[in-house]
Order: structure tokens, then sequence, then C-alpha cells
């Protein structure tokens, strides 16, 4: 997540990995490159929206560009990892029309809102609410977003949530959603 040249030489391996595969994908004539869309879990939803966001403005190798991205418990793949690192923050944030769809936990190890993650103890970068903001205000982006309880249901955010129901609820799939 923190290799975050994507023109030119790109640095980060998941990244040139993801190029060739969506590039070779398309050289086969069975992806439509005008529906190329990026979905990521936890640490891959960070992946995902990073990769998505910087392949919407600017294309493969091959040429082709991401339409949209879910993210299912991720947050900000911009911060920085941890409060004392703080130059590790992306401050030249891509500016895109990139549809993101934001589907994360009432309680999780990525907090729903900046009250949860403070309650947490959260590493910068691990609040929903705090990234949509800043994908609509400051990329341009389109966001969506849902929010799953623990039955399953839609909901708002969990007022009282442990680290304990956080970190159990982040490794859990929603089912029936």
């Amino acid at each position: 997540v923190f290799y975050r040249r994507f023109e030119g030489g790109v640095e980060n391996d998941d990244a040139r990995s993801l190029d060739r595969l969506i590039d070779d994908l398309v050289a086969t004539g069975s992806v439509d490159p005008s529906r190329i869309h990026v979905v990521g879990w936890s640490n891959g939803a960070f992946f995902g929206q990073e990769y998505a966001l910087f392949r919407k403005r600017s294309p493969t190798p091959g040429g082709h560009r991401i339409a949209s991205v879910v993210a299912f418990d991720g947050a900000d793949p911009f911060a920085s990892p941890t409060a004392a690192s703080t130059g590790c923050a992306l401050l030249d944030l891509p500016q895109v029309p990139l549809p993101v769809f934001l589907v994360h936990r009432a309680c999780s190890t990525v907090a729903c809102d900046a009250a949860q993650w403070s309650q947490l103890g959260l590493d910068p970068g691990y609040d929903v609410g705090t990234w949509r903001t800043r994908l609509e205000n400051e990329i341009g982006a389109t966001v969506q977003e849902l929010i799953v309880r623990s039955n399953g249901s839609a909901g708002p955010c969990q007022q009282l949530c442990t680290m304990t129901q956080a970190l159990i609820q982040h490794v859990r799939w929603p089912d029936g959603i």
C-alpha cells in the first residue's frame, strides 16, 4: 500500500501484477475493458481503493482503466501507517470521479466513524467516515456506503464496540448481504 507510484516505473509489485493480469485478460477478449471493477477485503480493500483511484486516472501499461471499486472493511490507503510516521501520508491525492462502494461492519478494526476509531485506539486511516469525506470532497469520488451489523442487517455504527468484538467482526463475511 505504501509504494504509491503508479505512473512511469511502478514500484508496487502488487500493482504491476494486477496491471499485467488486467491487460492479459482484456487481450483474450473475455473481459470488457469498460467494465473492469476491483473488489478487496481488509488490506485488500485498502490496496484495491488505492489501485482503482490511480488506475482511473492513469491507465495500465496496456491502456486500461478501472471502472469502480468495492471495499469491504477498508478505509484510507493514503494515511500514514502509524501516528508516529506522519511523513508517509500521501498529500497529492488523485483527483478522479471513481464510483466507490464502501461496505463495512458496524463494529470492526476498521472503524465506521471517528468516535469508534478513537474508542478503539486505531492507527491513522482506519476510520471509514473520515475516509468517505476525503473521497467525496478531496478526490471527487462518488461514494455509496453500507454498514453491516453483527446479525447481518444494515444499520448505524455500533456505539459500544470492544476490540474483541471488532476483531471478530472484521474477519467474518456478512452472510446474507
